[in-house]
């Protein structure tokens, strides 16, 4: 069971214990029952949840700020990303390039599209390196 599956099950396989006329939660979605040893991240958000494991604690404070400034530019890039040809094209080619784009947009489906996470990823990576 991976550290993700551990943890919707917590979530699904709640407890309960009645106190007084409430019922409260016996056991915490985030108890440590399946989970290898290591170091964790967890990002909880509105609809969705990010695990990273083997977090170097020493780094930890840097994976959490990079986390999130991934989850901003990915936001950035979502905005101003605009589909491109697959191939780099000259100067005269980019201009076919635009005619065709308005003239037949069926022909966007020979564009590529880069994953916004794996750019926002990437960006990370090569600031953290400077």
């Amino acid at each position: 069971m991976n550290p993700k599956e551990a943890i919707e099950y917590k979530e699904k396989n709640v407890r309960y214990e009645k106190v007084g006329r409430r019922y409260k939660p016996v056991s915490s979605e985030f108890d440590t029952c399946g989970l290898k040893k290591g170091w964790y991240l967890v990002k909880m958000g509105e609809g969705f949840t990010s695990y990273r494991h083997n977090i170097n604690p020493d780094k930890a404070r840097i994976d959490c700020a990079t986390k999130d400034a991934e989850d901003k530019l990915v936001d950035i890039l979502r905005e101003v990303h605009k589909a491109k040809p697959a191939v780099k094209l000259t100067k005269e080619q980019l201009k076919d390039w635009a005619k065709i784009r308005d003239k037949h947009p069926a022909v966007f489906d020979m564009v590529q599209f880069d994953s916004l996470q794996g750019m926002a990823e990437d960006i990370m990576k090569k600031l953290l390196e400077k």
